[in-house]
């Protein structure tokens, strides 16, 4: 979903919920995905005042293209590469890096995510912008778990005015793996560097609460504001959970595709900025699936401030491995 608030899609969660005989970083889904196709539509909307309605100020649209190729190898993930709107161009490839099983680094031509464990759990996350720092990280991932689950994250982010496209995608992948689209990330850094501190770093925390196999609701607190999102699921199986990256397109607010057993139903979030106003969103998810595996998705998100309104509605396709 693409947020109207400043912010990144982030997120970071790995798998957040694994059993007493799974370890944290290991993604063997009984059903690999091949690749992945998008297409979307939106339509802005204000209010007027003198009739008291909604008006349409302008839309989008885009066709279903090839959005990932997913490649592997011995069960193992070895790559995910990102195309262009039309499909026929390559934009980012990730690679993947193991020990064992586990997920240990995941590198792009400028990002590398390096994960750290402390036995079966994931304890922190580094993420180094190569070109800028190779030795420093530009933002680190800390997770505190209670017994199995992950009940929070906190980010220590390097204050910039933003971390590129390639950056955008990695964060995407974090999201994926760690907690599945539906996790919505404020990085608010993006809105550029607070001149009045003397931290080099922003720190913001996300805060889970869990029903079963899935989190119920997010909260997260930043410089910036807090932001409260609650969600559904259905009962079948999610492709990305325990994939430690999420962003195909989607940990924009649809948390759940890494950390959460089942898929997204509904996500609603409401944000309380320190200074503006209040934001409110909701997604909607449809599938179709091909027995206890989603074929397709759709999201239908609005997102609404008082004069305004945003409605966007993406579908991703899936294909697996045969």
């Amino acid at each position: 979903m693409k947020k109207i608030v400043v912010c990144l899609s982030v997120v970071a969660m790995m798998g957040l919920m694994a059993s007493c005989s799974e370890k944290e970083g290991v993604y063997k889904p009984k059903e690999q995905i091949e690749h992945v196709y998008q297409s979307s539509t939106s339509t802005m909307e204000v209010f007027n005042e003198e009739t008291g309605a909604w008006e349409a100020t302008g839309s989008s649209s885009e066709d279903k293209a090839l959005a990932e190729t997913w490649s592997w190898k011995d069960g193992k993930l070895q790559q995910i590469t990102f195309h262009d709107r039309s499909g026929a161009k390559e934009d980012q490839t990730f690679s993947f890096n193991y020990d064992g099983n586990r997920v240990k680094s995941i590198d792009g031509s400028n990002l590398q995510l390096n994960f750290f464990y402390d036995g079966k759990k994931i304890q922190k996350i580094e993420l180094v912008q190569k070109q800028v720092n190779p030795y420093a990280p530009f933002a680190v991932y800390t997770f505190t778990h209670d017994g199995k689950k992950i009940t929070r994250m906190e980010v220590q982010m390097r204050r910039s005015k933003g971390v590129g496209y390639e950056g955008l995608l990695m964060e995407q992948l974090i999201g994926r793996m760690l907690l599945t689209e539906g996790v919505n990330v404020q990085v608010k850094h993006a809105e550029g560097v607070n001149e009045g501190t003397k931290d080099p770093y922003e720190t913001q925390t996300y805060d889970f609460t869990w029903e079963g196999k899935n989190i119920s609701k997010m909260v997260y607190s930043g410089e910036y504001g807090k932001e409260e999102t609650t969600f559904a699921y259905d009962k079948k199986n999610n492709p990305y959970f325990g994939l430690f990256m999420s962003l195909s397109g989607q940990f924009n607010n649809e948390l759940g595709d890494f950390a959460n057993r089942n898929n997204v139903t509904k996500a609603v979030s409401t944000y309380i900025p320190t200074s503006g106003d209040k934001t409110t969103e909701e997604t909607n998810y449809s599938y179709t699936y091909k027995g206890d595996w989603p074929e397709s998705r759709t999201g239908v998100t609005i997102v609404s401030l008082e004069d305004y309104r945003y409605n966007y509605s993406e579908t991703l396709y899936f294909e697996y491995s045969k």
